[in-house]
Formats: C-alpha cells, structure tokens, sequence
C-alpha cells in the first residue's frame, strides 16, 4: 500500500469549512488517522476556528497572497515586514503556522522565522478576545518550540513566557497550562540545558492533567518522560513508560504507532532484552519504509544495527548501519549519520576487518570535521576529536572493537547529554 500524500491547503480548508462531499472527507480523516504532521496542521486550524475566528475558506486567495508575498522576501525581513498593517490578519497567522510545521523537517531555522512571524502579527491584531489569545499562544507556544530545536534556548524561554501570558485568555486555560508545562519540561531535557529532575517534576503534573483531559497529549508526555529516564541511565522505567504509550496508541495510526514500537525498542535494548527488542523494531520498520519517512527509517536501521552488534550478528550490524548513515546523509542529517557510521566501524574491528574499519573511520572523521568547520559547535568540535582520534588508530593498525565502542558511546552521548571533554582510551603518544 502506499501512502497518500499529505492534505493540500485547498483540501484542509475544504474539510474544516465542512464543504468537502462525503468521500473527500472519509478519505481526509483516513489520512489524519495516520499522519501526524498533518494533524497538528489541522489542529492549530481548527483551534483558531473553535475560539471563533471564521472559516477557513473565507478571503483565501487574499490570505494565499498575502502570505506569498511576504515569504517571497529574504527571510531576516519576514519579522520586520510583518509588522506592517496589510499583514495583520489572522488567516495569514494561520497560514504561516501551518507552512512553519511543514517546513520544520526541512530547514529548522525558516520554519523558526515563520512562527516568528506569525508571532508578530498574532500581537499586532487589535483585541484581547479569546479568539485573538488563541492566535497569540498558537503562535508564540510554536516559536518557542522551534528555537528550542535549534539550540537558542534564551530566545526558546522568552518566547514560552510570551506563550504563557497569552494562555491566560484562551478558552481552555488547563490545557494550555499543561502544553506550557510539556515545553518546560522539553527545554530542561535538552543535552545542554539538563535538568533531568526538573523536567520529570513537570512532566509528572502535566501528566495529571491530560490523564484526565486529552489522552493524545498524555501519549506525548509519557514519551518525553520515557526519554528523559532512558538518557538518565533509568531503562527499566522508561521501558514502562514506553509500553504505557503502546498500549494507548492506536495500531491504525501507523506512524505514531511505529515511533511508540521504536522507542520501546530502545529501552528494551537498553535493559539486555533483544529478542523482544527485535520483535518491536521489526514491525516498527516495515510501517515507517512504508510511509517512506526516511529520518524514521534511519532511526530504525541504527537501532537494528545495534540489536545485531549485542546479538554478535556483525555482517548484519554493518549492513544496516551503513543504511542507515546513507539514509540520514541523503535527508540531511549529517551528525546522526556520523553516528550511525560509528557502529559499523565497531563491527569492522570486531570481524577483525581493519581495511574497511580505516576506510570508513577516515571518511566519518573527513565528515566531522567538515560539519564543524562549516557550522563550528562545541559538540561538533568534540566529534571531530573522537572520531579523528579513531581514525588515528584505525590508519596505525590498532583500532580494537573496545575502543571503537568507547568512541561510538562518547559520540552517542554527545546527542543526548551535557558536553564533556573527549577523554581517549589510550593516548596516542604512548602508543
């Protein structure tokens, strides 16, 4: 079967204005039972029309215009244009928050600005009805979200205050609180801000709240919490977490259902429980080739990899790897697929291959380097440390299977844990 392509604007706005015709609007909602993004466009439609907006439809082509010319400029006017007056409609807010979650995956910093944008305008409508608060906390809650994903977290806080005051007018106030509480709790679980006792403190009262208000939204805290307590060495209850959103997702909605049977994978790896880690991921990755989400489908290929390197299964292990690393290179994950590399450069030395271990340690350091000099970061730096030191060793013949583990857990926690200076197991000079 192969997936439907995502809702066009002319059929989103066709579906929540109520004028599709009956097959339109079956094969619609199909379509949302198994596409997340596409629902959180929707959602953020739907929530402006629910605190009493108007319809989509209404001045569409102006909107469409309106839009097209504004993002038709460089991108670091977007903010300053959007404070003109001809702007200042709330379709045009909706618009570009729906354009922001679809630009999301593909280039972080414009779906960023979009959302600014948006923001901008949503505070320059005139009013303090609740329809216009909606806007506001629509816009500025989306912002914050997507400054914390690109690591400018002062900027990610300022724009959740500005989201938090706006909840105060919503219609729902409890659960925009609890959506304030899931980004503050996001923001103290990112590698360089780690707080991982705060965030479980406030993950645990926005769970009381969706537990009984929006069983949607408490599928996406029990994941965020399960994540927290994997990174903080807590398997065995993020594994319970994991199995908790399993068990309330529904098997219809594939992708969801795909990413709750990936991440109970890795807490089942996590824990030494392969078998049944293998079960999940191998249901989880037919879904996800299906949909042909491929950053899903890299993120499956690395934990199969390492279900096969814990298995000694190393022929398989490389083969999935090196999958993986070319499937995150070609949809522009870079550093992931550095990561991914990592773990065929372990097997290569445990199948005693040092050739092919040189070989790839050479092209993976070329690669960590090229990715700091172009977009210098401290992670990024202590990457190309480890994987160049690896590469040393693999150019003199001794790289072993301990060490090139060594390197790939260091670049592995890099991702999910505060930056600590690379620490070689055996320094060169003494070699």
């Amino acid at each position: 079967m192969t997936a439907r392509a995502c809702l066009d604007e002319m059929e989103m706005a066709s579906y929540l204005d109520g004028a599709a015709d009956r097959d339109a609007s079956t094969a619609v909602e199909a379509h949302l039972a198994c596409c997340d993004r596409c629902r959180r466009r929707v959602e953020i439609v739907r929530r402006a029309m629910n605190a009493g907006i108007g319809a989509v439809g209404s001045a569409y082509e102006e909107v469409v215009t309106l839009t097209g010319r504004l993002l038709a400029e460089p991108v670091y006017r977007w903010t300053m244009l959007a404070k003109n007056a001809e702007y200042h409609h709330p379709g045009v807010v909706r618009r570009l928050l729906t354009l922001a979650v679809e630009e999301r995956e593909l280039q972080i910093v414009h779906a960023a600005e979009m959302a600014h944008a948006a923001a901008v305008i949503a505070a320059a409508i005139i009013g303090e009805a609740g329809a216009v608060c909606e806007l506001r906390f629509d816009a500025w809650k989306l912002h914050s979200a997507l400054l914390r994903e690109a690591g400018r977290y002062d900027d990610c806080r300022a724009a959740l205050d500005r989201a938090e005051r706006a909840a105060v007018g919503v219609k729902d106030v409890e659960l925009a609180r609890g959506a304030i509480l899931l980004s503050r709790a996001l923001i103290c679980a990112e590698p360089d801000i780690w707080l991982p006792e705060e965030a479980v403190a406030l993950l645990a009262v926005a769970e009381e709240i969706y537990t009984r208000r929006d069983l949607d939204w408490l599928r996406r805290v029990l994941t965020v919490r399960g994540m927290v307590l994997l990174r903080n060495g807590k398997a065995d209850e993020a594994r319970e977490r994991f199995e908790r959103v399993l068990a309330q997702t529904d098997p219809a909605n594939e992708r969801a259902y795909a990413k709750a049977q990936t991440n109970l994978g890795w807490s089942l790896l996590a824990v030494g429980d392969l078998e049944s880690a293998r079960i999940q991921l191998d249901r989880a990755i037919e879904a996800d080739m299906r949909h042909g989400v491929a950053v899903d489908v890299g993120r499956d290929l690395c934990l199969r990899s390492r279900i096969f390197q814990e298995t000694g299964e190393h022929e398989a292990a490389i083969q999935s790897a090196e999958e993986s690393m070319r499937t995150f290179q070609k949809c522009g994950r870079p550093d992931e697929a550095v990561r991914a590399g990592l773990v065929a450069v372990q097997s290569y030395t445990a199948l005693s291959d040092g050739e092919a271990a040189r070989h790839l340690a050479i092209m993976l350091a070329e690669r960590s380097i090229e990715l700091d000099r172009l977009e210098p970061s401290r992670r990024r730096s202590l990457t190309a440390e480890a994987v160049s030191y690896a590469r040393e060793l693999a150019e003199r013949r001794s790289l072993t299977e301990d060490v090139a583990a060594a390197v790939r857990v260091y670049v592995e926690e890099l991702a999910i844990k505060p930056a600590v200076a690379f620490n070689p197991p055996l320094p060169l000079a003494i070699m």
